[in-house]
């Protein structure tokens, strides 16, 4: 009880403090969002009651103004890395334009906005709530203005030449539930160093340290073309989500080249077009079924009266599956192998995929996965590319 008395006196003078000059959590937060378009280093310590050493992740942080955002208030890129005794644990999360995408380890998991709206709302959404989302300079002055209306928060505001401090402890039905202390840089308003003790006293305390540099940036849109070059071998690997691959439907295909069975390199760029409507068909010949595929597509391509070319992309340098795919193979068919930008361009997530294209490149129908009518299929969707 006296020390709840102590941190009760200690914090009266907020109010006297703000008379006489000192910031606001208010107008610190708006000094924090006065920063457009910021990279940060950070490194985040977490030490536990029965730890020797603390947890320590290193977090990259880009962080883009997107004011009219009303998910998360910017668009970013948090990257971190964990060392551990037996390697390195690593993730990233981002969001931009109501795409959110997060990774750890083997893991990627993506949500979509106009998929589904339901895991982006309210302040647990997965845009606000992914790790080390907290911060972000936008999240961070969103959560310092509810710090300033909610009474379970007591705290005091100081400020010398180049440091604005806000100490205190939020309370929950009587007892402390965390102590901390805020630390910003008084030029920029952004800030440096983040310390919170959880449960204090108890035997689960937990202390986590952050210090933060921040540099501004130039401002750029993020989009998952950029996030699919900066880490292919995670989309390539650990993407399950079929999202990319159905929102092509009405796109123009991305630019590729890759080589051919016979030794040729196959070109498509923006200026160019198909000879005809074309069928792609994202095909791994070490699933299931593809024997199936091949002969029902071939007796689409016989029994069609719309004349079709056909491109089979293959993942690896199949040779053997090659000298099955060109066993029969007809002239207005192309085998393209270790297609895998195309295969990661596409979105393409499961064997076979394919996807129905006018002469212009333009993707008019897809068709996911191996069936009976798939020669009926083909047959009618092909109709659709002229």
């Amino acid at each position: 009880m006296k020390r709840n008395l102590l941190l009760i006196a200690l914090f009266l003078p907020v109010a006297f403090t703000a008379q006489c000059g000192n910031p606001s959590l208010n107008d610190i937060a708006d000094r924090i969002t006065a920063n457009k378009c910021l990279s940060g280093n950070a490194v985040y310590e977490v030490m536990l009651p029965s730890a020797p050493d603390p947890v320590t992740y290193t977090v990259a942080l880009e962080s883009f103004a997107a004011p009219k955002d009303t998910i998360a208030g910017c668009d970013y890129l948090i990257d971190w890395t964990l060392p551990r005794r037996k390697g390195v644990s690593k993730g990233f999360a981002a969001y931009f334009d109501g795409n959110h995408y997060r990774y750890r380890d083997t893991k990627l998991q993506e949500y979509h906005i106009s998929d589904d709206a339901t895991p982006f709302a309210g302040e647990k959404g997965v845009a606000r709530a992914a790790q080390f989302a907290e911060l972000l300079p936008a999240i961070m002055a969103e959560n310092l203005r509810k710090m300033a209306s909610d009474s379970a928060f007591s705290y005091k505001i100081s400020q010398n030449n180049d440091r604005i401090t806000v100490r205190g402890v939020q309370s929950i039905r009587g007892f402390d539930a965390m102590e901390f202390t805020y630390t910003f840089d008084s030029a920029t308003g952004l800030p440096l160093m983040i310390d919170r003790l959880f449960s204090p006293a108890s035997i689960s305390e937990q202390t986590v340290t952050v210090n933060i540099n921040w540099k501004e940036i130039p401002c750029a849109d993020l989009s998952e073309a950029a996030l699919t070059d900066r880490y292919p071998e995670v989309f390539d690997k650990y993407r399950v989500s079929n999202f990319k691959v159905n929102s092509l439907i009405g796109q123009r295909l991305p630019a590729f080249t890759a080589k051919t069975a016979d030794g040729e390199r196959y070109i498509f760029d923006r200026e160019k077009s198909f000879k005809a409507p074309t069928l792609i068909v994202f095909l791994d010949p070490s699933v299931a079924g593809t024997d199936m595929v091949l002969k029902q597509i071939r007796n689409a391509e016989a029994l069609s009266s719309v004349a079709f070319d056909v491109l089979f992309a293959l993942p690896e340098n199949y040779t053997k599956s090659a000298e099955l795919l060109t066993s029969e193979n007809p002239s207005d068919e192309k085998i393209l192998l270790a297609a895998r930008g195309l295969i990661r361009d596409c979105g393409v997530t499961a064997f076979p995929t394919m996807l129905f294209c006018a002469p212009d490149g333009t993707v008019r129908e897809i068709e996911l996965g191996a069936n009976k009518n798939l020669s009926d299929i083909v047959i009618q969707k092909i109709t659709l590319c002229l």
